[in-house]
């Protein structure tokens, strides 16, 4: 089936059903190329598993637009890699949806917490917060204090003593 897959234009990924989209193997998913990645339809996005969202390239994720990024399940979004999170683009990372912002892990927000909005990053749990860096937070002040202004009172309750410095630095 792999190399039918990478043999598909995208015009025949695109008449892929829901079905037939879930029920690829990660192999499969891993044989799509960027073009493929880049040419898949809003509606069929949710039924790739995480596992093969794992295994589609950085290259071909960081293709994606923002509708794209926004169809990918919460679920999803959490099961990306550290590589795939950091190569997303600010205009990607701007259109997640507040449900995939929470879903976010703290090592995933490491990477991305400069390019975060003010209203996504007052998304963040007390359990995200914790994990920011004080590389990130410090990032995150440089470029602009607006954006922590936003952070909720639940959030900023479990800074360390490390993570209330670096918002000064």
């Amino acid at each position: 089936m792999t190399s039918i897959i990478s043999g598909m234009s995208v015009a025949q990924i695109q008449m892929l059903t829901s079905g037939q989209i879930a029920s690829l193997s990660t192999t499969d998913a891993n044989a799509l190329s960027s073009v493929q990645v880049q040419g898949l339809l809003t509606t069929q996005i949710p039924y790739f598993t995480a596992a093969d969202i794992v295994q589609i390239s950085t290259t071909a994720l960081s293709l994606l637009d923002s509708a794209q990024v926004a169809a990918i399940s919460t679920k999803d979004v959490a099961a990306l890699t550290v590589a795939q999170i950091s190569n997303l683009t600010s205009v990607e990372v701007h259109s997640l949806t507040s449900a995939q912002v929470r879903a976010l892990t703290t090592t995933q927000l490491s990477v991305i917490a400069t390019t975060l909005t003010a209203a996504q990053l007052g998304l963040l749990g007390a359990s995200q917060a914790s994990g920011l860096t004080t590389t990130a937070l410090g990032a995150i002040t440089a470029l602009s204090t607006t954006p922590l202004a936003s952070l909720s009172t639940q959030a900023l309750s479990v800074f360390t003593s490390a993570q209330v410095n670096a918002l000064g630095t």
